[in-house]
Parts: structure tokens; C-alpha cells; sequence
């Protein structure tokens, strides 16, 4: 639903961080949120266009993505990801015109990892540099067999400048199997950590018109603007977003957060971008009321918050995610004082400004802290 309203500028980065690593045939590791665009990243990846325009020059031939999709494995077994390996790389090679001819698979484990070599030999004899794109892997990898992660190594060891692992991952691996009985195999994904952010207000804006245009609605001047502050720039929640909005037809600015903030399309992309029960750690910005801690990715901010900035953040958390006036932010901060008497915009933009310095990544584009101009603030959780 999301990729192809995805302009492939708008990943710009993270597409030249990726091929940055492949340029020589190193493991890559993307990590976000769900539905931020790690398989859209990957799907953009194999593309030829994206690749002539974002790649070095070496990467232009030669090169086999073989795109896995985890979710279609039912089990974590050795040799079923064997299996799937072979055969996505069947497809991959027949579509790009350099069929191999593949065997069928040993039923007994080892015997599998053997045939899984001689393929990757096979391939990299007849001039190809594979890029195997794990999509999905979290499940997989807190599943799998550490022997399974070893032998992907142990190939990597071998066929090293001729093959090459991208992973997508919604934590950091570290923290997505939580032991380290698969250390070597992490132990390639160093330096080629790539957290993907929201996309950047330009992008989130023209994603809001494409999806008009590919709908055939009218999409107001101010609506791609007001659904980016409303979704922070997330793209699984700015679709979610614009279905409602199509559906809606909302009057005004106003109208259009308050409508399709409580609209059924955008209350279940947001519950599904959140943390899901039971997952190995948290991600993005918490605000724990309960005991007056704030985290981000689940470590308290570099520079401690101080009193004032705490209940910032306290008065924006308690409102999960709604529009909060600066009338609001006043008496919630500075309860003890008049807000046309000692509290005006700029104190509150201050203090904005000091609040953003020390949770976001990128103070001039925030993420967590978002302005709805002329209106007030949102507090997003990781979106």
C-alpha cells in the first residue's frame, strides 16, 4: 500500500548508506518501527533506476537481490530457511535473465547447508554478487537455530566479496534475540547499523498529494501539511491518514486532526506502529508518569530533563498524542502564573526548543515533539 507512494528521493540516505555497504559486500541492518518503510527501503533497493541513480558505479552489474520474506516461513528450522533461500534465488536469477539450476534440497540438515553452499558457489562462478534482503527477520531471529546464523557466516567467510546480508529489523539484533549465541553472526552488521526515520515534512506533504492523485480527489492546499503534523511524517500512519481524509472530507485544518485522529484507519495504524505485547525492548520516546522517568529507545535522554521540561512533557504525554494548546502548556507548566501575564509565546518556544535539544534526534526536524502550526503541539510516542 505505502511503496509506491514513496518517492525514492525521500530515502535518499538510508539507500546510499545501504549501497555504501554493499559497495563492499557488507551486512547491512535497517531498523525502525512498523510500518515506517523497511520493505518499501528494500523493494527501492533491487530497483534498476534506484540503483543507477543512488549507487556507486560498481554495484550497476552483476548484482542479484534475492528478496526473503520471513513471514513466509512457518517454522525457524535450519533447513526450511535453506529451502526458501534456494528458492527466491531460482527466482531472482531466472528473472534477471541468468537462470541457475538448483537441485532439490537434502531433507537432512547438514546436508542442506552443504547444497546451500554449492549454490552460492555456482552462482558467484558465474560472475553474480548475491544480496540476500532478509525482510521481516525479527520473528525469524529470535526463533532460529544459532546454528542457522553461523552457517550464514561461515558463507559470508567464504564467499565474502561476492555476498552480502541486509536485514530489516524493527530493534537493533543485539536486542531482538537477546543472547549472544549468535555474536559472529552480528559481529558483521558493525558499522552497518541504519535506524530509519519518518520522512522529512517535503516528502510526508507530497506523499499526502500522490495519494490524492492516484485516488482521484481533490486534496485541499492545506491538508498535506496539517496530516504531516499529525502523523509526524510516519508513513504507514500518513496512508492511514489519507484513507480517512478521503473518506471524511474534512472543512477545514482543524477539522481534518481532530476527524482523522479519531477515525478507525488511523486509531489501528497507530496501535499497530506501537510496541507490540511482549517485545524485547521499547522504541522511541516514553514518558513514564507513573514514575517520572523519560526513555528513548528505552534509555533516559543524554542531558537530564529538568523540572519544568518533565512537565512539558507530562502535559503533552497525558493527551496520548491529541493537539495541545499553548494556553494548555501554560497552565499545565507554570500553573502558578497568569498566562497573558507572565508566560508568552516565546517562553513556551524556549522551552520547546530546550525539551527538543535533548530528545530528538534532530532537533530541526523533530519527530517525537511535533508543532501544528498556530494551533499547539503533539507529543507522538516513536511515529
Amino acid at each position: 500500500m505505502i511503496g509506491p507512494l514513496i518517492d525514492p528521493a525521500s530515502r535518499e540516505a538510508a539507500l546510499r548508506a545501504l549501497f555504501a555497504r554493499l559497495r563492499f559486500s557488507e551486512a547491512f541492518c535497517v531498523n525502525g518501527v512498523n510500518d515506517v518503510g523497511k520493505t518499501t527501503l528494500l523493494a527501492l533497493a533491487q530497483q534498476p533506476a534506484v540503483i543507477e541513480r543512488f549507487a556507486p558505479p560498481e554495484l550497476h552489474q552483476n548484482q542479484l537481490f534475492v528478496h526473503i520474506d520471513c513471514n513466509l516461513l512457518a517454522g525457524a528450522g535450519e533447513r526450511e530457511l535453506y529451502a526458501l533461500m534456494l528458492e527466491e534465488t531460482r527466482f531472482a536469477a531466472a528473472r534477471a535473465g541468468r537462470p541457475i539450476d538448483i537441485p532439490p534440497l537434502p531433507e537432512e540438515p547438514l546436508l542442506a547447508a552443504v547444497a546451500m553452499e554449492a549454490l552460492l558457489g555456482a552462482a558467484v562462478e558465474r560472475g553474480l554478487s548475491l544480496v540476500y534482503l532478509f525482510d521481516e527477520f525479527d520473528d525469524l531471529y529470535r526463533r532460529m537455530e544459532a546454528r542457522a546464523a553461523l552457517a550464514l557466516r561461515a558463507y559470508e567467510n567464504k564467499f565474502g566479496p561476492r555476498l552480502a546480508y541486509v536485514v530489516a529489523v524493527e530493534q537493533p539484533l543485539r536486542r531482538v534475540r537477546g543472547v549472544g549465541d549468535t555474536s559472529e553472526f552480528e559481529e558483521m552488521f558493525v558499522g552497518g547499523m541504519y535506524e530509519l526515520p519518518p520522512l522529512q515534512r517535503e516528502h510526508a506533504e507530497a506523499l499526502v498529494r500522490r495519494h490524492g492523485e492516484q485516488r482521484g480527489y481533490a486534496v485541499p492546499e492545506w491538508l498535506p501539511g496539517a496530516l504531516a503534523d499529525l502523523t509526524g511524517g510516519h508513513p504507514g500512519l500518513l496512508w492511514a491518514a489519507c484513507a480517512a481524509a478521503q473518506r471524511l472530507h474534512p472543512a477545514t485544518r482543524d477539522a481534518a486532526a481532530a476527524q482523522v485522529s479519531d477515525s478507525p484507519e488511523y486509531k489501528i495504524e497507530l496501535e499497530h506502529v506501537s510496541p507490540r505485547p511482549g517485545a524485547p525492548a521499547e522504541h522511541g520516546l516514553v514518558v513514564d508518569t507513573t514514575n517520572g522517568e523519560v526513555r528513548i529507545n528505552g534509555a533516559p535522554p543524554a542531558v537530564a530533563l529538568g523540572p519544568t521540561e518533565y512537565r512539558l512533557l507530562q502535559s503533552l504525554a497525558s493527551r496520548n498524542g491529541s493537539l495541545v494548546s499553548k494556553d494548555d502548556v501554560a497552565r499545565d507548566v507554570w500553573p502558578r502564573e497568569q498566562r497573558l501575564g507572565g508566560v508568552d509565546d516565546a517562553r513556551i518556544d524556549k522551552l520547546i526548543d530546550r525539551v527538543r535539544s535533548k530528545i530528538e534526534p534532530d532537533p530541526k526536524s523533530p519527530r517525537y515533539l511535533v508543532t501544528v502550526r498556530g494551533l499547539g503541539y503533539r507529543l507522538l510516542r516513536g511515529a
